[in-house]
């Protein structure tokens, strides 16, 4: 477990939350503190090192909500009355 160097909370190191700056690992516990360490150091973030691992909900359930579409449409029409 590491230390964000903003607040001084715990942060998670398999967060995906990082930055290298000089040649240094820095963990982050919000999206939050990581954007003020770079903001205040002047460094422009790094896909491949500063971007956390996440998605859109939407992206990663398209199956499931397209899905959920078609039958919510296939049931009103079928019961325009509900």
């Amino acid at each position: 477990m590491a230390i964000d160097p903003i607040c001084g909370m715990s942060a998670a190191e398999d967060s995906g939350l990082k930055a290298r700056h000089q040649g240094q690992d820095y963990f982050f516990c919000s999206l939050g503190c990581r954007d003020k360490f770079l903001k205040e150091r002047g460094i422009t973030p790094d896909a491949s090192v500063c971007s956390p691992k996440r998605k859109s909900f939407l992206r990663n359930n398209l199956f499931w909500v397209t899905l959920a579409s078609v039958v919510l449409f296939a049931v009103s029409y079928v019961y325009p009355q509900l």
